[in-house]
């Protein structure tokens, strides 16, 4: 059996050629990390991202279909067992669509927010929030990019 290519980007770089449809408007492209493009035929009954959080602030642009977003606050990080160490980003050992409280029992006690977004929508995500995202409908596609600093 032969290779098999992923059909979605997974956050690959944005080709440059596209930077100003879907660059950070009304602010100095300098002050960002080269944006992500998340785009592809997805499944919509799993997660796209596992509950991970980002270190720096950012924001998410929705171009094609919806996405869901469950967003914990940075302080809950006791509540969702994180990883120790992380570079980029900090993924979760607790997985909210498939919760263990016997092997996790804090998360439990773990609030969360809802959010969906539609095709031209921006959320800004908070640096240190926990985030996992859903695809709600496939094909989809955004565009994330995150402040430098």
């Amino acid at each position: 059996m032969g290779g098999t290519v992923k059909p979605y980007t997974e956050g690959a770089g944005l080709p440059e050629e596209m930077w100003a449809d879907f660059g950070p408007l009304f602010f100095d492209r300098e002050d960002f990390i080269p944006p992500q493009l998340w785009l592809g035929a997805v499944p919509t009954h799993i997660p796209t991202s596992s509950l991970h959080r980002d270190p720096h602030c950012g924001f998410l642009l929705q171009v094609i279909g919806r996405k869901r977003l469950v967003l914990y606050s940075a302080d809950q990080e006791g509540l969702l067992y994180p990883h120790k160490a992380y570079n980029n980003y900090q993924p979760c050992w607790f997985k909210p669509e498939n919760p263990d409280y016997v092997i996790y029992p804090k998360a439990k006690a773990a609030r969360c927010i809802s959010v969906t977004l539609n095709p031209g929508e921006l959320m800004v995500q908070p640096a240190g929030w926990f985030h996992q995202v859903h695809a709600l409908d496939s094909p989809n596609m955004s565009v994330s990019y995150f402040w430098r600093y």
